[in-house]
Parts: C-alpha cells; sequence; structure tokens
C-alpha cells in the first residue's frame, strides 16, 4: 500500500489515535497504531484493551494493506516533519518487511524512517454486541460527560467511582458522578431509547471523548451503542469502543437531601468571595470556607493556619436565625462554576448532612456537597 498525506494532517490524526494507547504495557503490539489501507481509504486503530479508537483519514491511498506501527515514534516523527515544513507531503509505503515513511523539506534534500511492523495479526480488537442504540448532538454529549466529570474519584480502592455512570432516569439519559464527598448529576434533553442499559464510562474514555467532543460542531449527530459491558461512540469518521467498569454505582438517590435550610446568593458574588479567600490561602492541602448564614448576608471566613484570617459577605435571601456552615473551598468552588444560571441556592438539613447546590434556572444540573465541621 501507498499512503500520501499532508504531514499536519496525518500528525493530527495520530495524536488523537495514540491517546488510547496505553504508555506502560509489556505488549508491544499495544504500542501501536494499525495503519489498514482499502478501498482508498486509510483508517488508523489504537486500542489499550479498555479502549478502542478508530478514525477514517481523508488522504491518498493506493492499493491496499494493513501495517502496525509505533504509535508514538510515529506521532514524534509526524510532529517534527511538520515543525520543520507545514506544507510537507509525506509517504508512507508498507511491504512485508514494515513501513517506511519518506518525506523532503522542498530543498532537495529527503529522508526516509524505516518503522518495524509490529504485527497485524496480532492486534487485537474489541468485539462489540450493542443492545440499545441512541442519538444526540455532540453538544448535548459534551455537556453530560462534562458537567460531572469533575466528581469523578481517583481512589482506586472504590474503582466502581473511577467513572461517569451512564443510566436512564427519568426517561432521559442521565450521567451522574461521585468521589464520596460530592456528587453531580445532569440529564440529556432528549428521551433516551427503550432498554438502555446501566454502565460506568471509565475516566480515560470519559478524558478522551470530551476532547474529541470539543472539537466537533456541537450539531453534529453522535450514535452511542451500548451494552451492559462496552459503549461505542460513532460520527463521521470516528468510531469510540469502550469497554465499561466492572462494578456497581451506588445508588444516589439515597443521599440526595428532600429540604432543609436554603439560602440563595448570586453565583458571580459567591465565585469572587471564594477566589478572594483562595488568594489568602496560598498553601497546599484542603482549604476549607465557614459560611454564617444570617439575615440577607453570608459571611464567608477562611484562615490559614497560624497566618490570620480573611472574611467577605454577600448578600442572600435567607431570612431565618443564624446557622453555620462549612464546606471544601476548591469543591464549593467547582460546583458553583458547573451550574450555568445568575443564581444558586444551598440547601440541607444540618452540619453533618448533604447539601444540595442547584438553581432553579438550570433544572437538568443537581449537586451534592458533603459539609465539613465546625
Amino acid at each position: 500500500m501507498l499512503i500520501r498525506a499532508n504531514a499536519c494532517v496525518f500528525h493530527a490524526a495520530a495524536v488523537f489515535a495514540a491517546a488510547a494507547i496505553e504508555r506502560r504495557t509489556t505488549e508491544r503490539v499495544l504500542t501501536g497504531i494499525k495503519l489498514a489501507a482499502q478501498d482508498g481509504r486509510l483508517t488508523l486503530t489504537a486500542t489499550d484493551l479498555d479502549m478502542e479508537v478508530n478514525l477514517d483519514l481523508d488522504v491518498e491511498v493506493e492499493g491496499s494493506g494493513v501495517a502496525v506501527v509505533d504509535g508514538h515514534r510515529l506521532r514524534r516523527l509526524l510532529d517534527a516533519i511538520r515543525k520543520a515544513d507545514a506544507g510537507a507531503v509525506v509517504s508512507l509505503t508498507a511491504d512485508a518487511e514494515g513501513a517506511v515513511l519518506s518525506w523532503g523539506d522542498g530543498a532537495g534534500s529527503n529522508s526516509t524512517a524505516r518503522l518495524v511492523d509490529l504485527g497485524a495479526e496480532d492486534f487485537p480488537s474489541l468485539a462489540h454486541k450493542p443492545t440499545a442504540e441512541h442519538q444526540m448532538p455532540a453538544g448535548h454529549l459534551l455537556d453530560l460527560l462534562a458537567r460531572v466529570a469533575p466528581c469523578v474519584s481517583t481512589e482506586e480502592t472504590r474503582y466502581y467511582l473511577n467513572g461517569v455512570y451512564l443510566h436512564a432516569r427519568a426517561g432521559r439519559l442521565a450521567a451522574a458522578a461521585t468521589d464520596g464527598h460530592r456528587l453531580a448529576v445532569t440529564s440529556a434533553p432528549r428521551p433516551v431509547a427503550a432498554g438502555w442499559p446501566a454502565l460506568i464510562l471509565p475516566s480515560k474514555a470519559v478524558g478522551w471523548i470530551t476532547k474529541a467532543l470539543r472539537r466537533l460542531d456541537p450539531e453534529v449527530e453522535v450514535t452511542l451503542a451500548a451494552s451492559d459491558t462496552k459503549l461505542a461512540l460513532t460520527w463521521p469518521g470516528v468510531r469510540l469502543v469502550a469497554k465499561a467498569i466492572d462494578g456497581t454505582f451506588p445508588d444516589y438517590g439515597q443521599v440526595i437531601p428532600a429540604g432543609g435550610m436554603s439560602c440563595t446568593v448570586e453565583r458571580a458574588a459567591l465565585l469572587r468571595a471564594l477566589r478572594l479567600l483562595a488568594a489568602f490561602s496560598e498553601r497546599g492541602g484542603r482549604h476549607y470556607v465557614r459560611l454564617d448564614i444570617g439575615e440577607n448576608r453570608v459571611t464567608l471566613t477562611a484562615s490559614d493556619h497560624d497566618e490570620g484570617n480573611i472574611s467577605t459577605s454577600i448578600p442572600t435571601d435567607y431570612a431565618g436565625p443564624k446557622i453555620v456552615r462549612a464546606f471544601q473551598r476548591e469543591y464549593l468552588q467547582g460546583m458553583a462554576m458547573m451550574l450555568r444560571s445568575p443564581f444558586l441556592t444551598i440547601s440541607g438539613e444540618d452540619q453533618s448532612a448533604p447539601h444540595r447546590i442547584e438553581s432553579a434556572a438550570d433544572p437538568d444540573f443537581l449537586s451534592i456537597l458533603m459539609p465539613c465541621r465546625v
């Protein structure tokens, strides 16, 4: 086979695919990108056995064939070529001995690099038999995943929290994530397909998908095909298959509080106050903010060990007796940033109970935050 492509275009595709490669592996074939040429089309495939990426590249292709080459080496070579000459055209040929990448610099110099074929016959594939299929615009899917992703846990012992829980909720596709201290839940606008299975999409796949979706037109339709164990996403030129985490996501409905005290503040004012407190506390570690909630005012206070403290206040609609709450500052700030409305409401029973952070103007998003003892 013979492939001719602009170095910038080929490099972008190699970077796109190589994100699925597992750097730490003893199986050499898993460090590779499979280049398959057939019917005038080139497809790049990469996998770490938990996630598989397939990308169709619009380049000049002659003949057919398959080669598996070191993905990161290919990416680095193409990066060097495009930086030397953004308009450079590279050629890649493959035979029984491997693949040869060749290019010129436009000044009469020509270069070649022979890449070892890692063996297409040993390159694995993730078989997938979906039981339900759903379509939605890329922008809706990006919102669904990106808004809850900050709450995904990195704690290895509770591996079933290391991803986003995709499931049917009130007839719509919903996403949830929690690390045990905070929880975020949101729903997509369209009704979900009947029989949609609940599955936990790993954080690596979530990261790859959200990064890819940001490059797409928000109106592009994405097809989601799911089973109990895998999820496939397809849009023009791209197909991803990801294994779901084999575990049971907690019944988060049990920790959603029904009521309690409620105070509404301007979101921008709260964020300004929290950033001011953050500027005072420069040291690393977790920082806590105390909220003294009283008649029409919320006073936020932070202390920095033995270096003093800082207080600032913002208006609220609260009109009850004075109460005190404390939250991890970074978590409270993150929750406020997730909401998309001028005002947000904080509500909860007491200092030991979970609190809702939400907005009536953003009804499809709900976040829960555990307070700290003061």
